[in-house]
């Protein structure tokens, strides 16, 4: 069974994801995923008996990453997206999807910044997906135009709670 267990974690030639179940309760490596690679390892024995295994990984990066989450959201609704991220000194976009049902103005701000609206002409029946990482949209209808129907104010997530707020008679999710 050492032997398994050991082609099991050191084959791989490269990074793979690696997730942490915590025993004692605290849940703090809970839907986190390390991309790490298995580099070593070690016997703990008590005589000539093998009683425990240590592995050594070492990860890509300083931090753990985590799915991405979506969040539905309703007509005119309000949604709290916490922004658990590790990246404090660069913006964290959102991926909207908007599925459109009348032709109206839809106004999404983030009440961190509340300055920040955006503002999108839509159409009844159109569904778009706003990448505002990306600075793009995309319309099912390849209808949008932007110099038109939009005011070119993308939206970001501060680290913690962001409470977005979707103004006008649509529904779809925010990904992050």
């Amino acid at each position: 069974e050492i032997s398994e267990f050991y082609n099991w974690l050191l084959s791989p030639i490269t990074y793979q994801d690696f997730t942490v179940q915590d025993f004692d309760g605290e849940n703090y490596h809970k839907d986190i995923i390390y991309h790490a690679i298995c580099i070593g390892h070690d016997e703990f024995r008590i005589g000539t008996a093998v009683k425990g295994l240590k592995f050594y990984f070492e990860c890509d990066a300083p931090y753990g990453y985590t799915s991405t989450i979506s969040t539905p959201f309703s007509v005119n609704d309000i949604v709290t997206i916490d922004n658990t991220s590790d990246e404090t000194q660069i913006d964290i976009y959102p991926l909207i999807t908007l599925s459109c049902n009348a032709t109206e103005q839809v106004i999404i701000y983030n009440s961190v910044y509340p300055e920040e609206k955006m503002i999108l002409k839509v159409l009844q029946g159109q569904k778009l997906t706003i990448d505002n990482a990306a600075g793009t949209i995309i319309d099912n209808m390849n209808m949008f135009r932007f110099e038109d129907d939009f005011n070119l104010t993308w939206i970001h997530l501060a680290p913690g709670d962001n409470k977005l707020s979707i103004t006008g008679n649509v529904t779809g999710s925010i990904e992050c």
